[in-house]
């Protein structure tokens, strides 16, 4: 029996030996989400603006996240903007064109800098339905660096405003659109992996 006992403790240690802690890299996606509602355009063009608040942003996603998966802050090792989309909804109008539309971001008194332009959008093709488009880099640039000082900082790195402009082709049209913005942070753990001999 001794013989057993002794050979189980001896397998114990040699794996318990060829245990090693390793850094692993996971995502968590988010999604964040900018209502801008009642957009009325005077004379053909519109304008409207929303924000994206630090608190909310860290507070409503980010702290639940890494708590439900047992993480904190410094577990984060990267954030980046994966894609932006638009929603067009309540139109007066729904046989309206826009004609342009800008979408920009401004942060810490940064911007606002160009994150997507819209042309020659027909509402009633769009209607309720995403539509994502190319970014212009400038402010995906910026919008990345606006929500790592966010995560990172904890909640602290000041709100994120956005603001839409535009065209339409015809008439005096109330509109409005929402504004979502995917995320994923990357974030390292440590685990203990068997490494064979």
């Amino acid at each position: 029996m001794s013989k057993y006992i002794v050979g189980f403790l001896s397998l114990f240690l040699v794996l318990f030996l060829n245990c090693k802690d390793v850094l692993v890299y996971y995502p968590i996606p988010l999604t964040f989400k900018v209502e801008i509602s009642g957009i009325q355009t005077d004379g053909g063009s519109y304008s409207g603006s929303g924000s994206l608040s630090a608190t909310e942003i860290y507070d409503n996603n980010i702290k639940q996240q890494l708590s439900d998966a047992g993480l904190s802050t410094e577990d984060i090792e990267n954030v980046e903007l994966e894609g932006v989309a638009f929603t067009i909804s309540k139109p007066t109008d729904q046989s309206a064109i826009l004609d342009t539309a800008a979408i920009r971001i401004g942060y810490n008194g940064r911007g606002p800098d160009m994150l997507l332009n819209m042309a020659n959008v027909n509402f009633g093709q769009v209607l309720n339905k995403p539509q994502a488009l190319d970014l212009s880099p400038g402010g995906v640039d910026l919008l990345t660096q606006a929500l790592k000082n966010i995560v990172l900082s904890g909640g602290l790195g000041g709100d994120v405003l956005v603001k839409v402009s535009g065209s339409l082709t015809s008439g005096e049209v109330t509109f409005d659109l929402l504004i979502e913005m995917t995320v994923t942070t990357v974030v390292k753990k440590k685990q203990q992996v068997f490494e064979p001999f």
